[in-house]
């Protein structure tokens, strides 16, 4: 586990948490605060590694309502990656969906 703290003078406030569960899972939790703008976000974020099927998930959800994916899928008889992302945050009532493919 990692716990690491930031501060900008008076102006902001950074901390995180970072602990790696097994070979497949990974956690982490951030809280920023700014004070100039009088705001405070808290982010979960998490990552689990399948490695039998070639494939990665991320995705994290924060206090602002948004809510984050990406599924990677590594083919071995190929060198890419296939990658499906999508972004929805509910308080602004959009949302943002991606496909792409990583070469190398």
């Amino acid at each position: 586990a990692v716990v690491s703290t930031q501060s900008t003078g008076e102006q902001s406030t950074n901390i995180g948490f970072y602990v790696k569960g097994n070979e497949q899972v990974e956690c982490a939790v951030e809280f920023e605060y700014v004070k100039q703008m009088g705001e405070s976000i808290t982010t979960f974020g998490y990552c689990v590694d399948l490695p039998k099927g070639l494939s990665k998930f991320r995705g994290s959800i924060d206090t602002d309502w948004s809510v984050a994916g990406v599924l990677e899928k590594r083919f071995e008889a190929f060198p890419f990656a296939f990658t499906l992302s999508g972004l929805l945050n509910h308080k602004k009532n959009q949302a943002k969906f991606g496909i792409g493919f990583t070469i190398g």
